[in-house]
Order: structure tokens, then C-alpha cells, then sequence
């Protein structure tokens, strides 16, 4: 119940070291194998979907409803779920010997915590 909790509290996709920081606080007997392996049996019941951008850690997230967008903050890194759903996926031919297997939409930009932090005023002497 503390790993679900932790996607619930956060609304965005984790790592699983993410998982287990906001789990022990609930828990604080909770092992990150643990987390890894609660994680991967969600995995293959189709709880959790893995999601996997190029230079990020694993991600992972609540199945829930419809294929959704991502934002990628450019300054921290972070990926959140955007509360929209995706318009109709464009029909594609693969050039022969390709399978696709998924698409994900995926939007960038500064999220509001870092946009906060760079309009801060800096103080110096």
C-alpha cells in the first residue's frame, strides 16, 4: 500500500529509488529489493507500465484509462503525466523488418518549480 501510495501522492511517473524514498516514509522498514520487486510484479500484471526515455532512468506509473502525454522538465529532468488524452494515433507503415510496439507523445519545457527558481531573485553580496 506504500509504493501505490507514492505514485497516488507524487501524480507523476517514478523511478523506482523515487518509490522507495516516498514508501519509507510511510514504511520505513521498506526495502528498495522490495520496491524493485513489488515493481516488477506490477509490471507483468499490467498495474504498472514501464516507461523508458532516452537519458532517463526507468520510469514507472499507474495504469490508468487512456494513453496520456509526458512533459519533461529541460532544467530538473523530471517527467510528469499530462492530464490529456492523445488524438487519434497516425496509421504507420514500418520500411519492412520494423515492428513497432508502442508511440509515446512527449512535450518539453521548465516545469513550474524550476521556472520559480530561475525568476527568484539572486542575492550576493
Amino acid at each position: 500500500m506504500a509504493i501505490e501510495r507514492a505514485f497516488r501522492v507524487s501524480k507523476r511517473p517514478l523511478t523506482a529509488a523515487e518509490v522507495h524514498e516516498l514508501a519509507v516514509k510511510e514504511m520505513p522498514t521498506l526495502g528498495v529489493r522490495t520496491v524493485f520487486r513489488r515493481l516488477s510484479e506490477w509490471v507483468r500484471e499490467g498495474r504498472v507500465v514501464r516507461v523508458d526515455y532516452p537519458g532517463q532512468p526507468p520510469l514507472y506509473e499507474i495504469v490508468a484509462g487512456q494513453h496520456h502525454p509526458h512533459f519533461i522538465c529541460r532544467d530538473c529532468q523530471r517527467v510528469y503525466d499530462l492530464d490529456m488524452e492523445v488524438a487519434d494515433v497516425p496509421v504507420i507503415n514500418p520500411p519492412p523488418g520494423f515492428l513497432i510496439d508502442g508511440q509515446e507523445t512527449i512535450f518539453y519545457g521548465v516545469c513550474p518549480a524550476c521556472l520559480t527558481a530561475t525568476s527568484a531573485p539572486a542575492t550576493g553580496t
